[in-house]
Parts: structure tokens; sequence; C-alpha cells
């Protein structure tokens, strides 16, 4: 469009004067505006049996520290275009069981009140999703316990009415049932509506999810360090279960970008159990998969305990997750305390102004397993006051952020 040019009457000098005065002010001012910083940074809150191993019987602002996170941003509310919420290990042990059959007064098993006191938070997230540590039966027929699970499928209905969308499901357990474990687990997380990474019945079906939240995709893995067994993985079928090989998970995670994925996540089993601290080949993993313009967050298992969120570059890893519902706890295993902890992590992604997603903010609910009736409570509210004491919930709580703002990604 042509701008339409206009005659202007005399004016006399001190007008002119003001005009120019005006338009110097016009030119300068948005000049003046790039230069100055912006006030307001992208800020999150952080509120508040006997076996071993696997086989135990006010709100603060917070500054995200990445590059990503400071930039200007679009959407609704802020920004923020969804929400993702992620838990620990789903750890169904004998005990956990034994209650669910109380639960179900003799007609089979029933976990929904375990997690009534943090289905507020799981379905107030747009995504929400756990790790399932262990394979599902498919009759309850055959359940065992450690050292090789094959669990009460009744649990992935529970997971469902609880607010997940999907699990992660490669770990060290998760062919403790051989392949048709793998197929009765599927199918039973099917059935309740869950989706699941990390596994498939075949070579033909992904082992990989994309969930469509809103406008966006968001793109699943889900790879294990290895299997308890390693010859629990038949030749010719590592379609059951996937394993962790970072040039794998770099061609799968363009695969998934290249479907149209606009987010990817990857779960990851790794580390050293009963050890908050990544390893070095962790982080040195850590750096090396993030480095993937196709994998935007990271979200650890394995070691039963909380580790450190750490941002690298404008992205994130969060080391470890911890149990979510699990029997473990220093009373009924030789384990730390820590693995009655657990956390629900809230990422809110946004986008910047090359219209990349990003994580912009990070809330943390830690939570922690009431052993009594295996409810899992958020451990800054009344009711863990009731149910631990004033001091223990504070003592979990404190345990808990402090591990993950180890690298200043909360703020307590």
């Amino acid at each position: 469009m042509t701008p339409r040019r206009t005659e202007l009457p005399e004016i006399s000098e001190r007008s002119v004067t003001w005009v120019l005065f005006a338009a110097l002010v016009v030119l300068a001012l948005p000049l003046f505006l790039m230069s100055t910083p912006d006030s307001s940074d992208v800020n999150g809150s952080a509120n508040g049996g006997a076996e071993p191993a696997d086989g135990a019987d006010s709100t603060d602002q917070a500054d995200t520290g990445t590059g990503a996170a400071d930039q200007e941003v679009d959407g609704p509310e802020g920004g923020v275009l969804f929400t993702m919420a992620f838990v620990g290990d789903v750890l169904v042990h004998e005990s956990v069981a034994d209650q669910a059959a109380m639960n179900a007064n003799g007609e089979g098993y029933n976990f929904d009140p375990m997690f009534d006191e943090v289905r507020s938070t799981l379905t107030d997230a747009d995504l929400s999703i756990c790790h399932l540590e262990t394979p599902l039966s498919a009759d309850n027929s055959d359940l065992s316990y450690y050292p090789a699970f094959r669990v009460p499928n009744q649990i992935a209905g529970s997971l469902a009415k609880a607010g997940f969308d999907g699990c992660s499901f490669a770990s060290n357990h998760t062919l403790d049932a051989g392949a048709a474990g793998v197929e009765s687990t599927l199918d039973a997380m099917a059935d309740a509506g869950l989706a699941v990474s990390g596994s498939a019945r075949s070579a033909e079906e992904s082992s990989s999810t994309t969930y469509q939240v809103g406008d966006y995709s968001v793109g699943h893995l889900s790879y294990t360090y290895g299997l308890n067994a390693a010859e629990s993985l038949p030749a010719g079928k590592d379609y059951l279960v996937d394993i962790t090989d970072a040039q794998t998970i770099s061609g799968e995670a363009a695969a998934l970008r290249a479907s149209g994925a606009d987010f990817i996540v990857l779960s990851i089993q790794w580390g050293i159990e009963y050890q908050s601290e990544p390893t070095a080949e962790q982080v040195n993993d850590a750096v090396r998969l993030l480095s993937s313009p196709d994998v935007d967050l990271i979200i650890g298992h394995h070691a039963h305990v909380i580790s450190p969120i750490e941002p690298i570059g404008s992205e994130y890893v969060a080391y470890g997750l911890g149990n979510f519902l699990s029997n473990q706890s220093a009373e009924s295993c030789e384990c730390p305390a820590a693995t009655q902890d657990g956390v629900i992590l809230t990422f809110s992604v946004s986008k910047d102004d090359e219209n990349s997603l990003f994580v912009s903010d990070i809330d943390a609910t830690p939570t922690r397993v009431d052993r009594g009736d295996f409810t899992i409570v958020e451990t800054d509210s009344d009711q863990a006051i009731e149910r631990f004491g004033e001091e223990p919930a504070a003592v979990s709580t404190k345990r808990t952020l402090g591990v993950l703002n180890q690298n200043g990604s909360l703020d307590n």
C-alpha cells in the first residue's frame, strides 16, 4: 500500500521545534526499550516388605536460571502453552498389593485410595506421565514380587483414575515376566486408556508415544541401561524393551520430530540405586543427549531416591524422581529414609521469539508414602502433618527440595 502524501499548512518556528522534538522522541523510544532488560523473569514455585533393593516388601518464586527462560514468550496465561507432570517409580511390592486387596474387600485389587491425596495435582497438569517399574499380570493368577515382578493389573486403571495419561515402562524389570509379561502389561494399560513408552509387542509396533496436548504434540521415549538378566531378552526381539544407546535415542527422537512432535521428552533408567548424586557417566550422557536438537527434556529413574535437576544450556535434566508408590523405607528394608519420598515435577512449556518450545517454569510438589495404607501424601499439607507429624513431614519436604535444588533450578 502506497502512503498518502499530505500537504501541511505553514507553521511557526516554535511549532517546528516542537515537531522536531516529538519526532526525535518517537524515533528514540523503540531503541531505548530494546536496550532495556525485561524486569520480569520466568518464575516457578516449590510447593510445598523387608527385602533389599527393589524388594522392599507458602509458595516461593524461583528463577529457572536458563537463557531460554528469559526470552519473550507468547501463548495464553502469561506465555505458558501447556504443563507436564512427571513422577517417579510406581513399584508395587507385595505389601502394596496386599493393601490393595484389602481395599477391594476380597474382590480383586483396588489401588485407587493410594492416589486420592495427589489426584488434584496430577489432573491440574495438561499431561501427566508416570514410570511403571514392573510388568502387569494378565489375569492375576501368576502374581510374583521381588526379585521378579508380575503385579496385579488393576494398578493400570488406578493410574488412569489418578490422572495419568501414560507411563514410561523401560526398566531393568521390564522382562521379569518375559515377552508374555510385556504383552499383558501393554494390554492392561491400553484397556485403561493409558499410553506406554519403552516397549512393544512386535517390531512393527512403535515403542514411542506421541501425546496431543492442545495445539501441540509431545513425543515421549523411554530407555533403560539394561535388564536384571541380560538373557531375558530373546534374540531378535529387541523391540520388547528399549536399551539405552545414544545414537539410537537420537535417531528415534529425530523421527518423532520429523513426524511432527513439537516437544520431546526422554525417560531414562540410569545411575546407582540409593545414590542421589548423578554419576559422571550420567552427566556426560545428559550433555550428549540434550545436545541433540530433538531431545528437549530428560526425566531419570532407577535410584529410588530423589536426584538433582540440572540446567544444561537452555534445557533440563531431572536425574531421578525417586519412588512415587512403593514399600521401600528405612523401616522396611536396608534403604535410605529418602526411598519413602517422592515428587511431582510439573514443567511449564512456553514458546520463545523464534517459535521454539522450552521449559519456562518448574514446580516441585514433594510427596511421601504413608506405609500404613500406602497413600501418597503431599508433604506440604495438613494431611501430611496428621499422618506423619509436623517435624517428619517438614524433614521430608526439606530433604526432597534440598536435593532437587542443588543446581539452583528451584528456589526453596
